[in-house]
């Protein structure tokens, strides 16, 4: 089996109709932001994570613990809803390479 990369999973995630809601007193506004709050929630999971969707306010809570000691902890926190302005139906994302690389350097531990 292949193993999805970051831009494809990324590609997948924004193929999604998130579009919100003005007129919709529910969290999430609309349906399709709670079909990918279950789909990260689900994925976390297979990843060997605690996730838990929570229908009530429309938020995914996870978390990893640290591996390295004496390093502070690290948050992810993101929208799961797009503009109300724009439609989110239909959309076919594509991922476009730079002309230039961008490296960068990172020490974990």
């Amino acid at each position: 089996m292949k193993t999805e990369t970051v831009i494809e999973r990324f590609l997948r995630y924004v193929s999604f109709n998130t579009q919100s809601s003005e007129d919709s007193a529910d969290f999430p506004s609309t349906p399709g932001q709670a079909v990918l709050a279950r789909q990260l929630a689900d994925e976390l999971r297979q990843m060997g994570l605690e996730a838990d969707y929570d229908p009530q306010s429309g938020c995914v809570y996870s978390h990893i613990e640290a591996t390295c000691e004496g390093r502070p902890p690290l948050g992810f926190i993101s929208h799961l809803d797009t503009s109300p302005e724009t439609s989110g139906e239909n959309v076919r994302p594509r991922f476009v390479r730079a002309l230039s690389a961008i490296t960068t350097a990172a020490t974990y531990c």
